[in-house]
């Protein structure tokens, strides 16, 4: 899973590739709320469950799930101070998971924590380029105008452009 600064799950991707209604936002939203990856989010510290039928953090799979899990490993993946995401192993043998499992996610848990914070900086980036060249073309192309109503209407049509945005209005005032 991966989490917004709120906490709130952006994506979630299982390995395995099976699509079920398990992996619906409502599955999604209960396993956040009392499931093992929203208690290593709200705790921020990693799970180690032996034998998922005793611990009360690991939600029962809806029966049309093809997958049995009886052990289960989960991590956080953090970012400074915030929950960038939670790192989710499960196994259908009990006792499968041990201490070297969870050092060793946890390890990659704080790799991925790097790749998903380059990707969120290099996302701001390319945001202020995007906007940078919004900003130099409605300069560029308003330069060329003399008069106030055609430097409103070229400013909203290069606006509308650039940015994507369906609509844009300009208001000027009168004398």
């Amino acid at each position: 899973f991966l989490l917004d600064e709120s906490g709130v799950v952006t994506h979630h991707i299982s390995a395995h590739g099976m699509k079920t209604p398990a992996q619906g936002p409502d599955y999604v939203g209960e396993i956040m709320d009392k499931g093992l990856a929203g208690w290593v989010a709200r705790h921020r510290q990693p799970a180690l469950i032996s034998d998922t039928t005793y611990d009360n953090r690991w939600l029962p799979l809806p029966a049309e799930y093809p997958l049995t899990i009886h052990a289960a490993l989960a991590v956080p993946i953090v970012g400074g101070s915030s929950a960038l995401g939670i790192l989710t192993l499960a196994h259908s043998t009990i006792g499968y998971f041990n201490i070297e499992h969870l050092e060793l996610m946890q390890a990659a848990a704080d790799q991925i924590a790097l790749a998903v914070r380059n990707a969120q900086i290099f996302e701001a980036q390319r945001r202020m380029v995007d906007r940078q060249v919004t900003l130099y073309e409605v300069i560029r192309t308003v330069a060329e105008q003399t008069e106030p109503d055609q430097v409103a209407r070229v400013a909203a049509e290069t606006i509308k452009q650039y940015a994507g945005w369906p609509n844009v209005t300009i208001a000027l005032p009168d004398q």
